[in-house]
């Protein structure tokens, strides 16, 4: 096998013994920077608490920006949609039919032949309180229920 070379053993062992490291005890050593090392920390501490203080006034206003912007947004998501909806409704307003019916409403014009019938508000109530009040037949399902609900609802008062 291989040779163990106890001379250098003996070496190493010599020269650990001769030659030692002395160290200072850093422990047993007095600290003479007491008082600036103080106002070193308290310094450190103004300065950390003045950072903390402006990041989180930083992400105060940035949320409080992000909170506008997505408001900013719906509200122009909505102008979008009004937009829309007033396009589609001159559109609408361009067409003929849309000019009739609102003369026949609105100004009481009528074909030739054609009778108009005006009710007062109070006669429309009567008429509301009597479809309200009639009874629902016992042979009359579920369907003849909601078609009353209907002819109600589109009829009108």
């Amino acid at each position: 096998m291989g040779k163990i070379n106890y001379k250098a053993d003996e070496y190493k062992s010599k020269v650990r013994h001769t030659d030692p490291v002395k160290r200072p005890n850093r422990r047993s050593r007095k600290s003479d920077h007491g008082p600036a090392n103080m106002a070193l920390a308290i310094v450190a501490a103004f300065v950390t608490i003045f950072m903390i203080y402006n990041i989180s006034r930083s992400v105060m206003q940035a949320s409080t920006k992000l909170e506008i912007i997505k408001y900013a947004q719906q509200e122009v998501q909505d102008l979008r949609l009004e937009n829309i909806k007033l396009v589609m409704e001159k559109e609408k307003m361009k067409k003929d039919d849309f000019v009739e019916l609102e003369a026949r409403d609105r100004l009481n014009y009528t074909r030739d032949g054609e009778t108009i019938y005006i009710f007062s508000d109070e006669i429309k109530m009567r008429m509301a309180e009597n479809e309200v009040e009639k009874p629902i037949s016992e042979d009359c399902d579920q369907l003849c229920v909601i078609d009353s609900w209907i002819s109600f609802v589109v009829d009108g008062l």
